[in-house]
């Protein structure tokens, strides 16, 4: 089998093995292998009734995890190619739909309802008619699509064709589109099964959202491959319960997990030990740590933590892989200790040797890294100089990739592709690191790419999004990921090139925040004036030069004094009270979760600094105290206190109406009005 639909239809009959989706705590909804195959195959049906054809694109926003997985597969059976695009909720979102769908040769578009509402909002705030109305030719809602039982017309698929493609950020805001072919897709993981010794005894958990290849294909098309079970919980449910990820795996005896270096940060934030905790965690063999930096200390931390539980240290297994090399690149041996090693910070530089620090004495000088194993049997790495001349071990380098896995180029952008593979088909990674005993060790991200809560963010895209500030001026800014060691997590700070003084910048910086919280979902831990910038002979901004002098703490005073004056600006103006005990009660909850004292009840809480995690928690909140199902997309849709309070009592008077129609139909059942089934038609109806 070269192809995935070779490989579906061969797990077609298969009633024992099964996906089992949770969306929250309450429901969960087990599917067999036979049943997705043929509610795929209706669902071909209709895609091709409603006159998409092979080889079309077809974007998936849909948030249902069971609706996405059956889209993807009635996609490949049909060879309509798959695009999962996130679901829009802030202004870069949304627009990157419109960046995508430009660079599509025939585009489709399946949604639902209030997504395609909000899209179609934000194109006429943003002047993008002309953009929405072509796409709304073009896009089907999932309320108007019904499978009614018959199959599709199965087309198959040659190994080179394009499976699906895969979106990234580009580093200029442009997306860029990541071909992913059947045969990269087979090639990949049938290596990840041989080197993580998959066996039929394995069971698979993830939370990790299925638009992100460690969700889609490490978690949903390698256990299908290797017919096992395994369970996708929603991101949305762990990031508002995230105990409940390993209570679920100890529940269920998963035997392979997964999650980035922010999940285990967010994990122990909420985990408190317990004498009433039963977990038995031995079942874990592996949890497969990728798609951020690793933090050896917070991994460590997290060991520690469920180490009382049974969970074996050999289990937590480090990887490298990347969008490009459809998942995998280099992954280690199993059952051994994760290794760390230590060299001197002041020799990591491009074409040098590194110098290896093993006393305490020099361990000011040290700097901490993981070995995340040796190349896949299919993909081929190469650490080269600048000059693309091949270096040999523990000399750090580029790292290039070459292989089965590893895409051609991009989907219809000649430009990005001849600038990430040479001539000999080589695949520049944008990360720096050194071979050390045949194995990989990832020391930085040439790229420059910001690592916040498992979303990546380039620079260029936030100094994009702050020069549109009023006030700020083109490439006057510079935005740096910092690492925060206690927080076990990087931080964005931005530097603005500005001459004004400390009272107005401050006014500034609450716009900057706003702006940037507002377009991208991004909270920014600080913005700082700067008289200058250090430059390049060619005068390209040094950020790496000011991160290094924000660490040694040069900017401290001046941090400290913009907070008092931001706080003063806070205590002085006048704010708008809550009048009802709705009101009151949001108001409570989104002071506690923001940290503030003062909100007024118009306040927009996403521009207040209210992002994804913080939803989560406000959901998880609001639905504890109003037992009602406050969702992310509503609390973007109506993002005040005032506007909040007003939805969840409109849903409040509704759900009474509702009960009391309920109410005068049991009373006419009592009554002989009406007949059982009778009133199911009319619910149903309703």
């Amino acid at each position: 089998m070269n192809n995935l639909v070779d490989m579906f239809i061969n797990i077609s009959n298969n009633e024992d093995k099964s996906i089992t989706f949770i969306d929250d705590d309450n429901k969960e909804e087990i599917i067999s292998f036979r049943n997705l195959y043929i509610m795929a195959h209706h669902l071909l049906y209709q895609l091709q009734k409603m006159g998409i054809s092979q080889n079309d694109e077809l974007i998936f926003q849909i948030q249902d995890n069971k609706k996405c997985i059956m889209f993807f597969w009635a996609c490949i059976l049909g060879r309509i190619i798959p695009v999962h695009v996130t679901s829009g909720n802030n202004h870069e979102q949304k627009l990157n739909l419109f960046r995508i769908w430009k660079q599509l040769n025939n585009p489709y578009l399946i949604t639902d309802r209030d997504t395609l509402l909000n899209l179609e909002n934000y194109a006429v705030m943003h002047e993008c008619l002309e953009n929405i109305n072509d796409i709304k030719k073009r896009t089907f809602t999932l309320e108007e699509i019904s499978v009614d039982g018959h199959d599709g017309v199965i087309k198959k698929s040659k190994a080179n064709d394009i499976a699906f493609i895969q979106f990234s950020s580009g580093s200029t805001g442009e997306p860029k589109g990541a071909p992913i072919t059947h045969a990269n897709v087979i090639a990949n993981i049938d290596d990840i099964i041989e080197r993580t010794q998959i066996t039929s005894k394995d069971s698979f958990f993830s939370w990790m959202p299925l638009n992100h290849n460690m969700g889609m294909i490490g978690f949903h098309v390698l256990p299908l491959r290797a017919n096992l079970n395994h369970c996708i919980m929603s991101t949305d449910l762990f990031l508002q319960k995230p105990v409940q990820w390993i209570d679920e795996v100890n529940k269920r005896r998963s035997t392979y997990i997964v999650s980035p270096n922010f999940g285990y940060r967010y994990f122990l934030s909420h985990f408190k030990r317990s004498k009433a905790i039963k977990w038995e965690l031995s079942c874990v063999r592996l949890i497969l740590n990728g798609a951020e930096p690793i933090d050896a200390s917070l991994i460590q931390e997290f060991m520690d933590a469920l180490a009382v539980y049974g969970l074996r240290r050999t289990s937590m297994y480090p990887a490298y892989g990347m969008t490009e090399a459809t998942l995998g690149i280099s992954y280690p041996p199993i059952n051994e200790d994760m290794k760390v090693l230590s060299i001197d910070r002041n020799q990591i530089i491009t074409g040098k040797h590194v110098n290896f620090i093993n006393t305490e004495m020099s361990i000011m000088k040290a700097i901490s890294f993981v070995d995340v194993g040796s190349p896949l049997s299919n993909c081929s790495v190469q650490i080269v100089d600048n000059g693309r001349s091949v270096l040999g071990e523990n000399t750090i380098g580029n790292i290039y990739i070459k292989g089965k896995n590893v895409i051609k180029g991009y989907y219809n952008n000649q430009g990005a592709t001849s600038e990430a593979i040479n001539e000999e088909g080589w695949l520049n990674t944008g990360d720096l690191g050194f071979m050390h005993n045949g194995r990989l060790v990832i020391t930085g991200r040439a790229k420059d790419i910001v690592f916040i809560n498992g979303c990546n963010y380039y620079p260029h895209d936030i100094e994009r999004i702050v020069e549109q500030v009023d006030g700020v001026g083109s490439g006057r800014v510079a935005a740096c990921g910092i690492y925060n060691k206690e927080m076990h997590r990087e931080e964005v700070i931005i530097f603005v090139l500005t001459d004004v003084n400390l009272e107005k910048f401050t006014l500034l910086t609450f716009k900057i925040k706003q702006h940037v919280m507002k377009c991208m979902g991004l909270n920014i831990k600080d913005v700082l004036p700067v008289r200058e910038f250090p430059r390049t002979d060619s005068g390209k901004i040094q950020r790496y030069k000011i991160a290094e002098i924000y660490k040694l703490g040069k900017f401290e005073g001046v941090s400290r004094r913009m907070n008092m004056l931001s706080e003063e600006f806070t205590n002085n103006r006048k704010i708008k009270c809550a009048d009802t005990v709705v009101e009151r009660t949001v108001l409570s909850i989104c002071k506690s979760i923001l940290g503030k004292s003062k909100i007024d009840i118009h306040d927009n809480l996403i521009e207040m600094g209210m992002d994804s995690i913080l939803i989560a928690k406000t959901c998880k909140e609001l639905n504890g105290c109003f037992q009602r199902k406050v969702s992310v997309a509503q609390i973007f849709a109506h993002p005040t206190v005032s506007e909040l309070s007003q939805y969840i009592s409109n849903v409040s008077k509704k759900d009474e109406k509702q009960e009391k129609r309920i109410d005068k139909l049991f009373e006419g059942l009592d009554k002989g009005d009406y007949t059982v089934n009778e009133i199911i038609d009319i619910l149903d109806q309703r």
